[in-house]
């Protein structure tokens, strides 16, 4: 597939709604990821006595560094429980990543887009042969760390990252799936909406995934479940990514960092994840309007 560079040459934005009328806000389902994968019998307790419906699940990428070693046994069964499962794809990440240590995509544009191509058909082959998720439609939410550019929002790292995303959401959607991206709000998500607002050629992703953990104030144990979490949060999401972008039950939104909470008499270490946005399992298609407060 041809390089495509992104930066401001012509294109579409996301479409908005017609209207936006505001609602009561209504609890509903909400999900976790957690790094190890539990056993189904602690799943079982968890979907009994707790308030999650959704399991985020790591289903490859060459940064993925938790163990999840799942079946397709096990899959099967998350969906028989009434789980519905989130797929994460740990692909290369921008050169200016913050954290150490892992795999980056080049910097020219021409290799970021290419390696975006690469990593989006190993996570469609991830997902339809060795996960045996089903056939499309379905959705893979590629994991971009928080990375730091000085020249953001076109410096030369900003541009790679918009470069290997777009290929990501362009071999994805391509194929018959959904492309989903998650990352930090003052990150990839600002920059996603950036060249969106800004009408480039970027080919945005079906949903968003935003992490920011400021509900839970300054650590992320600081607190566990928030019932009222929203991914329309007006200070931590709201500042990064404004609501007429991914409106349309388009958003996942990690509202707390790893921490451990208990139900059942069994104890996970997890992120915790409220959900407005496209997920697969029993609900499917689209999972529920839960979390989506003051818009449904």
């Amino acid at each position: 597939m041809a390089a495509s560079v992104a930066v401001l040459s012509a294109g579409s934005p996301v479409s908005t709604p017609a209207s936006a009328d505001p609602v009561n806000y209504a609890v509903g389902p909400q999900g976790f990821d957690a790094c190890t994968r539990p056993a189904l019998s602690s799943m079982q307790a968890w979907r009994s006595n707790s308030s999650y419906r959704a399991y985020a699940m790591y289903i490859g990428g060459v940064n993925q560094r938790c163990s999840q070693g799942g079946t397709n046994s096990y899959i099967a069964s998350l969906h028989g429980q009434g789980w519905n499962i989130v797929p994460i794809y740990v692909g290369q990440q921008a050169p200016c990543v913050s954290q150490p240590g892992l795999a980056t995509f080049p910097t020219d544009p021409t290799g970021a887009w290419n390696a975006g191509v690469n990593d989006a058909n190993d996570a469609f082959n991830q997902f339809a042969y060795a996960w045996q998720l089903g056939a499309p439609p379905g959705v893979i939410y590629n994991d971009l760390e928080p990375f730091s550019d000085r020249g953001f929002p076109t410096g030369s790292c900003s541009v790679a990252a918009i470069n290997y995303l777009g290929a990501w959401n362009t071999v994805l959607q391509n194929r018959g799936l959904k492309a989903g991206v998650y990352g930090g709000a003052a990150s990839t998500i600002k920059l996603m909406y950036w060249y969106v607002a800004q009408h480039t050629s970027f080919r945005p992703p079906d949903n968003i995934w935003i992490a920011s953990w400021g509900p839970c104030g300054p650590g992320p144990n600081y607190c566990t479940y928030l019932p009222n979490a929203s991914v329309f949060d007006g200070s931590f999401v709201r500042p990064y990514v404004p609501d007429q972008y991914w409106f349309y039950d388009q958003r996942l939104y990690q509202y707390n960092g790893t921490h451990t909470e208990s139900y059942g008499g069994v104890s996970i270490s997890i992120d915790s994840d409220c959900l407005d946005g496209q997920t697969l399992g029993p609900f499917a298609p689209r999972v529920n309007q839960a979390c989506a407060n003051p818009y449904r």
